[in-house]
C-alpha cells in the first residue's frame, strides 16, 4: 500500500529508495573510535546518503561515566541530538578542553576540528549524531 499523506506509514509499509531508509542494528564498535556498551541499542540507515546514527537507551541507565567513545576530531560538523523529557537523559560531552554534562531534552553543535566526545551518563531516551558535509559514516575518520 503506497502512503497517501494522511497517515503515518508504518516500518512494514516502508520500501528503500531515496526518501525512506530502514535503520538496522550496527554495534558501537563499527566505528573504531567506539567500544560497545550494553546499556546502548544503536542504529544506522544502510545505503543512506549521509551519516546518522540512532542510540537508544530503554533502560535506565544507572549515573556512571562509562567512556566508551574516545575524544577525536574529524573536518566536518556534527550535530547531536538528546531526546527525552526534562532531565530523562544525561550525556557528558568532552567539547574543546571541557567536560560539559547535558541533559534532555538538547541539541549539540560540534564544528569541524573540534575535538570532541560523548558518552551516556544516567538515564533513558535516545541520542541521535548527524555528520554534516561527510556522506556516510564509512568516509568518516
Amino acid at each position: 500500500m503506497a502512503w497517501d499523506g494522511a497517515r503515518v506509514m508504518p516500518a512494514s509499509e516502508q520500501a528503500p529508495g531515496p526518501y525512506v531508509f530502514r535503520n538496522v542494528a550496527a554495534p558501537l564498535s563499527s566505528t573504531p573510535r567506539y567500544r560497545d556498551i550494553p546499556e546502548i541499542s544503536r542504529f544506522t540507515p544502510p545505503g543512506c546518503p549521509f551519516h546518522v546514527a540512532v542510540h537508544m537507551i530503554s533502560e535506565e541507565a544507572e549515573d556512571v561515566r562509562r567512556d566508551y567513545c574516545a575524544p577525536h576530531s574529524h573536518p566536518f560538523g556534527e550535530i547531536c541530538l538528546l531526546i527525552g523529557e526534562p532531565g530523562q537523559l544525561a550525556y557528558t560531552f568532552h567539547l574543546g578542553g571541557d567536560d560539559v554534562d547535558v541533559e534532555s531534552p538538547a541539541t549539540i553543535w560540534q564544528p569541524p576540528g573540534l575535538v570532541h566526545a560523548a558518552n551516556l551518563r544516567r538515564g533513558s531516551g535516545t541520542f541521535v549524531a548527524i555528520y554534516l558535509g561527510r556522506e556516510t559514516a564509512e568516509e568518516a575518520p
